[in-house]
């Protein structure tokens, strides 16, 4: 995880081909007002070849990072974990 910032929470979402529901899960997550600016909500992308990256970027907020192939399910939830800048991590379903 990068040090150096104010984030105490990574909300990390690895997707693939979630187009579909990518929007409804971004929208659902709700930071209470004392916590904001200090929680990011991160979307990794594992090379989704729907309308997965235009949804997301939609949303300015939420950092998104796509990789260049399709790594696996689990070296996907890896990337959240290492794209992290939060002190804490909290993986989510993309649907």
């Amino acid at each position: 995880m990068c040090k150096g910032n104010n984030y105490i929470l990574t909300i990390g979402i690895p997707v693939y081909n979630g187009g579909a529901f990518i929007a409804d899960t971004i929208k659902s997550i709700r930071i209470p007002q004392e916590f904001e600016g200090k929680v990011e909500i991160l979307v990794s992308d594992n090379c989704s070849i729907d309308d997965t990256a235009r949804i997301v970027k939609r949303f300015p907020h939420v950092f998104y990072y796509k990789n260049q192939l399709n790594i696996g399910y689990d070296r996907n939830v890896n990337n959240v974990f290492l794209k992290a800048r939060g002190k804490f991590v909290w993986p989510i379903a993309a649907d």
